[in-house]
């Protein structure tokens, strides 16, 4: 039996062996992996995403509506993802928001290519100067950052500005126009409509309530530094990026400090990964693992972080315990499309993640976004007395998993067909223990 064309990936899996490997072929992301012995241990590695350009084109840039690479961006630098899969992208240096539908149409959502200003309006009547941050809530309505302002965009495009005074800075807390903020970047919404805002000149995350109120979250305007601690006595060294958990938990990208802080619902700052005034690039746990200026970050419903590790070109993964491990990219810059450290980005900054486990890269200095898919691995097995189950992990949320197994990779029997739990899940893959050769092979795709 065949690999359909359709399928996102396949797996294989030997049972006895003694060696591991990644590679890709036939549209397909395979991973190889080993299991030696019958004692429960990990047997797997992290997960890592394989990235193909979804549009923009690394060559060129522009303002040209299109497919693929035929739509053009002039220095995107962030996403977000709608419940449709619509992607929506400030196009920075085109002073102008574009949408993307899921299969790769670019249009402008909003402003005008090559004209700057404040203006409120619909569509082309509307005006940007450098929009930088989105955000978009269940209604469809997008929240961006601009010019030292929070703006609104509704569905039909209708924008106006709802908080701040364009290119008048500060730290003023208050409502509506009463506020400033001093060069904000990011934003991320709560279940309730708050928005935090990652405000980078004041060194300070701020709130801002769905009637308008601006109020200081964490840290102090004006006063940069790496503290721990509630409310004002926190300390952040320019802030970039900004998320928010389901528990309400709020993380932040402390970019001059490289590392990533989480503030809880009562306000309580701690630093959860990356090592203090440290940069570099290294996977491990708080205080091992190394940044370099991370910009964006997103969470994923299991309370998992991704981060555009900017200076290093790479997309990390943050566990909810502090734990940093490369998804994709290495240090260096490029634009290739490939699996893990065989991506390459130039100086992404912002990241999108939809709800099946798309991940979205906003590769900045190449003019486009890539989308990433998770590369299923076994990353576990035990031994019962009548059979061996694997976990494979690293699947796309509902996706119909069929497992065959072969001992000549030749001809396949089916095992099971499973779908897929709500993203991120686990699949356990069991086999019988019986009598036979010494090797037997298991593979798995999805379609």
């Amino acid at each position: 039996m065949g690999i359909p064309e359709r399928a996102r990936f396949y797996v294989f899996m030997m049972r006895l062996g003694s060696w591991m490997s990644r590679s890709a072929s036939h549209s397909a992301i395979v991973a190889w992996t080993c299991a030696l012995g019958l004692q429960s241990q990990a047997v797997g590695q992290a997960v890592l995403y394989s990235f193909t350009n979804f549009v923009g084109n690394p060559q060129v840039s522009g303002s040209t509506d299109g497919s693929g690479t035929a739509g053009l961006f002039s220095q995107p630098w962030s996403a977000a993802v709608g419940a449709d899969r619509t992607l929506y992208v400030p196009d920075t240096y085109n002073h102008t928001i574009r949408k993307v539908t899921p299969s790769g149409v670019v249009t402008t959502l909003a402003g005008t290519p090559g004209v700057t200003g404040s203006a409120d309006g619909s569509g082309s009547g509307a005006s940007f100067s450098e929009p930088i941050g989105v955000v978009v809530n269940s209604a469809g309505n997008l929240f961006i950052i601009d010019n030292s302002t929070v703006r609104m965009i509704t569905p039909q495009g209708m924008v106006t500005t709802i908080a701040g005074v364009a290119g008048q800075v500060g730290g003023a807390d208050g409502v509506g126009a009463a506020a400033r903020f001093y060069f904000p970047r990011n934003l991320a919404l709560d279940s309730s409509g708050n928005l935090y805002i990652a405000d980078s000149f004041n060194q300070t995350i701020r709130k801002m309530t769905p009637d308008g109120t601006v109020t200081t979250l964490s840290g102090l305007a004006g006063e940069g530094g790496q503290a721990d601690g509630t409310g004002s006595a926190a300390r952040f060294e320019y802030p970039s990026g900004v998320a928010v958990d389901s528990a309400g938990n709020v993380y932040v990208t402390d970019s001059n400090n490289y590392t990533i802080r989480k503030i809880t619902p009562a306000g309580a700052v701690t630093t959860l990964a990356g090592t203090v005034d440290s940069w570099g690039f290294r996977d491990g746990p708080l205080g091992v693992a190394l940044f370099n200026f991370p910009e964006n970050l997103v969470v994923d419903p299991a309370g998992n972080l991704y981060v555009a590790d900017w200076q290093n070109s790479s997309i990390r993964k943050v566990t909810p315990d502090g734990y940093v491990t490369t998804v994709a990219g290495k240090i260096g810059t490029g634009s290739a499309d490939g699996t893990g450290p065989a991506a390459q980005f130039n100086y992404p900054h912002g990241l999108a993640i939809d709800s099946l486990g798309r991940l979205y890269v906003v590769d900045t200095f190449n003019d486009r976004i890539a989308e990433g898919f998770p590369v299923p691995v076994f990353t576990s097995y035990s031994a019962s007395g009548t059979a061996l189950t694997w976990s494979l992990d690293g699947l796309l949320g509902g996706a119909t998993v069929v497992v065959e197994a072969s001992t000549n990779l030749t001809e396949w029997f089916p095992v099971q067909t499973n779908i897929a739990g709500p993203f991120p899940s686990q699949l356990p893959v069991s086999q019988p223990l019986r009598p036979g050769p010494a090797v037997e092979f298991l593979r798995a795709y999805s379609h």
